[in-house]
């Protein structure tokens, strides 16, 4: 099979107003990367930023944005902010308490997604969600979080598993994850993990490589495949030691072409 597209998720190296962000994208493209997901506030002025992304041939996949960014106060301006970019995908990647309190608050988050996507579609924005490890916490009957949102959302809102943090949740197994959510997977995170050294300090785990790690990537990378719904791999870390991150993110990339070479 053809090598899928990658592209790096900008928490783990660097931020939109970091002086040194265009050699940062350079030092990622001659890496083999494609593309960039960007995170946080809209700090930079679009027309820098295309700059920037064209200078280093990067295209922008995707942006991480709080959930009040697509609340009626600040929606019109977040989808002229992402048009500016031709960005076409906003993923959440977390909520405040009041709406994941318990399954009928998720419930009720589900519904809300699905009215914001609705309302994202005319401007060519695809909406999703980014899970953490606490989505994977079991209540009382079995069910976890992460599986009531997405039971009760469309299956237009992407499913953005970060594969990582779903290991260390330790409530769905991944084959679980791939399988009843098949087809809504458009961008996923890969981000290592370590059972061994999150055994007793879950937290741990994240201080490893991708390829050092306890996640079986030859075996995820063929179900994306499989799957046929994924356009862009998105590499990120915790963790990148005294290596430094954009060594970790190269050695990441080469590693994860090299197990696609073997499908």
């Amino acid at each position: 099979m053809n090598s899928n597209k990658y592209a790096a998720q900008l928490y783990c190296f660097s931020s939109v107003t970091a002086p040194d962000l265009p050699e940062k994208l350079d030092a990622l493209a001659k890496a083999g990367y494609e593309g960039i997901e960007f995170c946080g506030g809209f700090d930079k002025d679009p027309q820098e930023l295309n700059a920037i992304m064209k200078k280093a041939g990067l295209k922008l996949i995707s942006w991480h944005i709080g959930i009040e960014r697509i609340l009626p106060d600040q929606f019109d301006a977040t989808v002229a902010y992402l048009k500016a970019l031709d960005c076409h995908s906003a993923v959440v990647p977390g909520l405040p308490g009041h709406m994941t309190g318990d399954a009928e608050a998720w419930k009720k988050t589900a519904e809300l997604f699905d009215q914001l996507s609705e309302k994202l579609k005319p401007h060519g924005i695809k909406l999703g969600y980014h899970n953490h490890q606490w989505e994977f916490s079991k209540y009382p009957d079995g069910t976890c979080p992460f599986s009531v949102f997405f039971d009760n959302t469309d299956s237009s809102i992407t499913c953005q598993v970060d594969i990582g943090h779903a290991l260390n949740g330790r409530g769905m197994s991944l084959d679980e994850i791939f399988s009843r959510y098949h087809g809504r997977f458009n961008s996923v995170h890969l981000k290592p993990y370590s059972l061994s050294l999150g055994a007793e300090d879950h937290g741990k785990g994240y201080q490893t490589y991708v390829g050092e790690d306890d996640i079986p990537w030859k075996n995820v990378l063929t179900t994306l495949k499989n799957d046929g719904s994924v356009d862009w791999y998105i590499v990120e870390l915790e963790y990148s030691g005294e290596k430094g991150p954009i060594r970790v993110l190269t050695d990441a990339i080469n590693y994860l072409k090299n197990c696609e070479k073997q499908i």
